[in-house]
């Protein structure tokens, strides 16, 4: 089972996802199907299969080289592999290798071996046809044809998140590996079009025809995209393109500037030339020419690395909502807070998330805030690494690492944390963490005969004593609550009451003693408590009199 990433040479067995597990992953576009046939099993032959299903029908295909020529015969019915194109192979046997439409579903399979002046790998017809994640390889349009990958005559299918490479063409007029003519409005996202001595994209159309060509990736081809403009070409839309290193960018025949098509953000750089006949398109409607950034184009990986200038830069107008490996786009790949559509075909993502454990706001676990625990994880293209990851707290340095433990005061505070890749450069994920303290003090409070050190909830009257108020307050974040404690008059911890007697301020003669105490903490949490000393009347026993006698002075 093959996992290389590399978009060019890769499969669609193994469709990766953000968080690099990978999962199989087969699409399909019809919800409902009447039956379901499978090749081998049902049938020894796709045609075989093909012949036998009714429209709405899907064949699903097991691994293997076909050897065949399959003719749909107009049944908008689904053909799909079921572990992709990567071991899922049509070898044609002379002419078109596949010829579909109306309707219908390609879904894939890597088609070789084609031979024909029209179509050598697929004639499609109609509209509604999809031809989803295939791989169109090695097809050679024969001198005077067109499409030598696709053609289309007319036709309007969806083409999208496939790779189209070494398939060969003469130059001639109608010449491409994906051809359309007169009344065509095909949809072409997200595809790879790499090493073809071919034009990539060839339209001659009609002023009725639509096109939309949207966030392609056109590397090392004869000609990246040629249009006939001798009709006014407005109502075509090419857009999010990205393309470098073809011996022509865009090829122009025929017209003027006012008949030509919608033209917008568009990355073409490192071309032959840029552009032929049409007038230099850079900075104008969003279109750029730089260095895209590919990780490793030699090897065929046209990822984007950070830092591309194709990052952030597309339009978001018309823009497929999945790139060409199925991830959701667009991100916010420049970090500036907003969501824009990346140019090309893949969806450049990287960033570092800050996991916090524990809510926002915190509260206060310890003497003047709390201890925070954070990790970092951060999601990188392919083929890249972590270098280092360094935390600040509120803009100052606080140590290194995966994962980190801080202590922060109450308030405020951004955590950031700065990891450095390899290839994609730096990137800086933040978190905003409050610590609050929302708790009251803790408050006891009570009563303490002096001499026995017991605490107690009544007296006998006849008996003169001294007691001792009492009272504690105690906070988790706070380690000094103020406390204020009323008995009548202001009191504090440790005073002394002489009960009975000559009354001042610590000298009281009175009936139920009542102690209340207020705890305030730094945050302004207020707890409060009372305790009551119940004064009642006995009858004066001698042993109280020796004691009062004992221990009044």
């Amino acid at each position: 089972m093959v996992t290389d990433r590399r978009l060019v040479n890769a499969v669609f067995t193994l469709i990766p996802t953000r968080s690099l597990v990978f999962t199989i992953s087969i699409f399909c576009s019809s919800a409902l199907h009447a039956a379901l046939w499978s090749v081998p099993g049902d049938f020894s032959s796709i045609q075989d299969a093909i012949d036998a299903a009714a429209p709405g029908d899907t064949v699903m295909v097991g691994p293997g080289s076909y050897a065949e020529n399959l003719q749909f015969n107009g049944k908008s019915i689904s053909l799909q592999s079921r572990e992709g194109a990567g071991v899922t192979v049509i070898l044609g046997v002379g002419g078109t290798v596949v010829s579909i439409g109306p309707g219908g579903e390609f879904v894939g399979f890597t088609v070789q071996k084609g031979l024909a002046s029209i179509g050598a790998g697929m004639v499609v017809s109609g509209n509604g046809t999809l031809i989803k994640h295939n791989i169109f390889d090695s097809n050679t349009q024969l001198s005077g044809g067109l499409g030598a990958a696709i053609a289309g005559n007319p036709a309007s299918p969806h083409i999208e998140q496939n790779i189209f490479r070494n398939n060969s063409c003469d130059d001639q007029f109608l010449a491409g590996v994906v051809s359309f003519l007169n009344n065509s409005s095909p949809r072409i996202v997200n595809n790879i079009f790499a090493n073809n001595p071919c034009r990539a994209i060839n339209m001659i159309l009609p002023a009725s025809g639509k096109p939309m060509v949207i966030n392609n990736t056109i590397v090392s081809n004869r000609v990246g995209v040629r249009i006939d403009r001798r009709v006014p070409t407005s109502q075509q839309i090419y857009r999010n393109n990205i393309i470098v290193d073809n011996q022509i960018g865009l090829e122009v025949d025929f017209g003027t500037e006012a008949d030509n098509p919608t033209w917008e953000h568009n990355l073409v750089f490192g071309n032959g030339a840029d552009y032929e006949v049409i007038l230099d398109q850079t900075g104008k409607s969003g279109n750029v020419s730089a260095d895209p950034w590919f990780v490793d184009p030699l090897s065929g990986d046209y990822h984007l690395r950070g830092g591309s200038p194709a990052i952030d830069a597309g339009s978001n107008i018309g823009a497929p909502s999945l790139d060409f490996e199925g991830d959701v786009r667009p991100v916010d790949g420049d970090g500036d807070g907003v969501d824009t559509v990346d140019i090309g075909a893949d969806e450049f993502f990287a960033g570092i998330a800050i996991n916090v454990h524990g809510d926002s706001p915190q509260e206060c676990t310890t003497s003047g805030g709390s201890n925070v625990s954070l990790s970092a994880n951060v999601t990188l293209p392919p083929g890249d690494n972590v270098a280092s990851i360094d935390w600040t707290l509120d803009g100052e340095p606080v140590g290194s690492g995966d994962s980190i433990d801080l202590f922060m005061p109450l308030g405020q505070h951004t955590v950031k944390a700065i990891a450095v890749t390899g290839h994609s450069g730096s990137f800086v994920g933040s978190a905003a963490i409050e610590i609050v303290d929302t708790t009251a003090p803790s408050v006891s409070v009570g009563f303490v005969d002096r001499r026995s050190g017991e605490t107690i909830d009544q007296i006998d009257r006849s008996c003169k004593q001294w007691v001792v108020v009492s009272y504690e307050t105690t906070d988790i974040c706070d380690s000094a609550p103020v406390a204020t404690a009323v008995l009548g008059i202001p009191v504090e911890n440790g005073d002394k009451l002489k009960i009975k007697g000559k009354r001042n301020a610590l000298t009281l003669d009175a009936n139920d003693i009542s102690l209340s105490v207020t705890a305030t903490d730094a945050l302004g949490n207020v707890a409060h408590a009372e305790a009551t000393l119940l004064i009642t009347d006995q009858v004066t026993s001698k042993a109280c009199k020796r004691r009062w006698r004992r221990d009044w002075d």
